[in-house]
């Protein structure tokens, strides 16, 4: 996975996105960087909601993002890291 070019308002709003994140957390969601050094590229873990057939799970899974232009950054791809 090629690390993409960088914009510098790229590099902000993802900054922003992932300190809003981790300060204030989506239920059943938890994100990081898998590597300190390359913001484009993030792990989620999503946890099974309650009542539900997922309920108890743990999913792993990766993220990255492209730059498409100097003002936009779009999710380029998403992998599970474990079955489904």
């Amino acid at each position: 996975m090629a690390v993409p070019c960088s914009s510098s308002s790229s590099v902000r709003f993802l900054q922003l996105e992932l300190k809003r994140l981790q300060e204030e957390p989506v239920e059943g969601f938890r994100v990081r960087l898998v590597d300190d050094s390359n913001l484009f590229v993030w792990e989620v873990a999503i946890f099974g909601p309650p009542d539900t057939l997922y309920e108890g799970g743990y999913y792993k899974v990766l993220t990255w993002f492209a730059v498409l232009s100097v003002f936009l950054t779009q999710l380029c791809g998403i992998r599970f890291l474990c079955d489904i």
